[in-house]
């Protein structure tokens, strides 16, 4: 899977083959993993700028204003835009706990976040990295999450993190738990745990990250809290889409106590940079012209 070297890169990006993924292609086996993580890392950065400046965080951090949460747990933090629009409309008296199994995003988003004065501190956890048999793989360090007025960073997977889990629930409640746009590097489908799982293609991926983490909500929020996911979409703009796509993720929360309660949704145009993929709802149904929102949809913990 290779490109000429000014030619346009094999994923899809954009970018020229040279300024993108020759780096990961060149780079030996054991050493791929972290390339892809690295390269996914300036590609969402360069994304997450343009949300940022597009009003899409702050508009999905305004819609927790009627829950007025003290305690944030983000999935997939990338490289910190989000956390900044979180501050900037909760301004005061705000608990932030973010992860992401991406150290090269992290890394970034303590950059970002110091830029808009935001105290943070990151967490590694990943070491004795190796390559199996059966995929990427390594060990991880345990943890506990304690108060405070600093953002906690931390490096975990949420897809394959006992010990995270462990963590989150032996902390305080969260009031809101929020899983934004997530996406994956090019090597994520190399990994022990999502070899096992069965997934493939970055839709999969979508899904098996977001049931894992209506199960974690379950378990973390507080009675009256809320899970927030928000993904692209065809734009719901009957009353049948709305229902395939509320559907859908009652089905995701059929194995919780959450309840699924509304959905918001705005246009969407795909910027530069990490190239998208368009979550259909529970029909599967994709039109010939598709016309992409960003969904956002909240679930309530009884």
């Amino acid at each position: 899977m290779t490109s000429g070297r000014n030619a346009p890169c094999w994923c899809g990006s954009g970018r020229r083959y040279k300024h993108c993924h020759r780096f990961y292609d060149e780079v030996p086996a054991s050493r791929k993993y972290r390339a892809a993580q690295d390269i996914y890392a300036k590609l969402w950065d360069a994304t997450s700028r343009q949300h940022f400046e597009a009003g899409i965080y702050h508009w999905l951090a305004k819609q927790l204003q009627p829950l007025g949460p003290s305690r944030i747990l983000d999935i997939g933090c990338g490289t910190g835009q989000a956390l900044v629009a979180i501050h900037e409309v909760f301004a005061e008296g705000l608990e932030v706990v973010a992860i992401d199994e991406n150290l090269a995003c992290l890394k970034r988003a303590t950059s970002v976040l110091a830029r808009h004065d935001v105290d943070c501190r990151l967490e590694r956890r990943f070491f004795a990295e190796r390559v199996t048999e059966f995929g990427y793989d390594y060990e991880v360090q345990p943890m506990s999450i304690e108060h405070g007025n600093t953002d906690l960073l931390i490096e975990a997977d949420v897809t394959n993190d006992p010990l995270l889990e462990d963590a989150l629930k032996e902390s305080e409640p969260f009031d809101a738990v929020t899983v934004w746009l997530t996406g994956t590097h090019v090597a994520r489908q190399d990994h022990v745990a999502v070899r096992r799982a069965g997934v493939s293609t970055d839709a999969e991926h979508r899904l098996f990250v977001q049931n894992t983490v209506y199960e974690l909500a379950d378990s973390v929020l507080r009675s009256g809290g809320w899970l927030q996911v928000c993904d692209r979409m065809q734009t719901p703009a009957t009353d049948a889409l709305v229902e395939d796509v509320l559907a859908a993720h009652r089905d995701q929360a059929s194995v919780t106590s959450l309840v699924v309660q509304a959905l918001e949704h705005r246009p969407y145009e795909r910027p530069d940079g990490v190239g998208m993929v368009v979550s259909p709802g529970t029909s599967g149904r994709l039109p010939k012209r598709l016309e992409a929102s960003l969904v956002a949809v909240r679930s309530e913990k009884p």
